[in-house]
Parts: structure tokens; sequence; C-alpha cells
């Protein structure tokens, strides 16, 4: 299961306009919340933990609203932003299928 996730990661990083429209933030966050959503229920399970310590080992600080935040007080664009969500996001499901957070 986590090669085919993140295979679709790689492709979504690649042309995130064939997996979400309008490609924004919020479209990509929601998009990415649904895979690991449906990749619970397979039992791939990334949790709050494991998410924060991927998004820490990228240099991102995760509050209650997410890292976002974060990534626009240090400046970067729209593209780079989504482009770094669904880096963390492949980190975040590489750590849960090597149980580790």
């Amino acid at each position: 299961m986590i090669e085919g996730v993140l295979q679709l990661l790689e492709g979504m990083s690649r042309r995130p306009g064939m997996y979400v429209q309008p490609v924004e933030v919020g479209t990509v966050q929601s998009y990415l919340d649904g895979l690991e959503a449906g990749c619970h229920f397979g039992g791939l399970h990334v949790t709050r933990e494991i998410y924060e310590a991927a998004a820490a080992s990228r240099g991102w600080e995760r509050r209650a609203t997410g890292i976002v935040w974060h990534m626009e007080a240090k400046g970067p664009d729209t593209t780079a932003i989504i482009q770094e969500l669904i880096a963390v996001e492949a980190e975040a499901f590489r750590r849960a299928a090597a149980g580790r957070a």
C-alpha cells in the first residue's frame, strides 16, 4: 500500500492540477486529508505525532491549524507551499509505514 501512496504523491507533486482544482493550498490540504482518512481505513495510520515529526524533520512547526502558517511566515509562494505540503505528507506516510514517529 505504501508504494502506491508514495507514487500517487509523487505524481501529485509533478502535476497537482491532475488531482485537485483549483490548485490552491486549501484544495491540496483537503485532498491530503482525504488521502490520510482513506489510508487509515486501509490500515496505514498517520497519527498527529507522526505528522508533526515529519513536518519537524523538514523544518516546520505544526499548530492546531496545521503547518501552512509557518510556511507563509517564511515567505514561499503558493506553488512552493503546495510542493512542501505534499513532501511532508510523503514523509509522514513513510514514517507511518516504518512504524515510527
